[in-house]
């Protein structure tokens, strides 16, 4: 990806379920030789410099990631239409010059797109109808160039709780220039 640069990883359990053990291993591997060599250069008097960003790339500032969740408490999603509902774009050719709220519901899915095109991680919904005494789990990305869900866990959990609605959890790339400093 343009523009990133090795940086400390804060919550590793963002990438639990998607590294691999080898992929872990090389990654963490990879990250000791880079301290190794930071360390060796402060130690030495050499000034220690940090990775710079690709030409033509100006003020892209500090990058993190974070996890961005929604929830509501509203009517929920049936279980089997969780993946074609957040997994596909569908688009329509009765767009005029009046818009009114609620129409198109894109919203989550440009969420799923930006957060596969910055992370490369998929979102979570976990969502429940008042009549179901279960809970639907749903971890999907889409594949942009199909236009199809692509899911990597689909499953049913207990709610007893009897808890009904949606919750989203997306995570995005972005930057922190502009936060105050402590």
């Amino acid at each position: 990806m343009i523009g990133l640069v090795d940086r400390e990883r804060v919550d590793e359990e963002l990438y639990d379920d998607f590294e691999t053990a080898k992929a872990r291993e090389k990654r963490l591997a990879k990250e000791a030789r880079y301290q190794e060599i930071q360390a060796k250069n402060a130690s030495g008097g050499k000034k220690v410099k940090e990775p710079s960003a690709p030409k033509g790339v100006k003020g892209r500032g500090e990058a993190s990631f974070y996890r961005v969740t929604c929830k509501d408490n509203g009517k929920g999603m049936p279980h089997d239409d969780i993946p074609n509902m957040f997994g596909r774009v569908l688009s329509g050719t009765k767009y005029g010059l009046k818009q009114t709220r609620g129409k198109f519901g894109l919203g989550a899915k440009m969420a799923l797109i930006w957060s596969k095109m910055s992370t490369g991680l998929p979102i979570e919904i976990l969502s429940s109808m008042e009549s179901q005494n279960y809970t639907s789990f749903c971890r999907l990305d889409i594949d942009i160039h199909r236009n199809i869900p692509h899911i990597h866990l689909h499953e049913k959990r207990d709610n007893k709780e009897r808890w009904h609605g949606a919750e989203i959890q997306a995570c995005h790339r972005g930057k922190l220039d502009n936060l105050p400093r402590m």
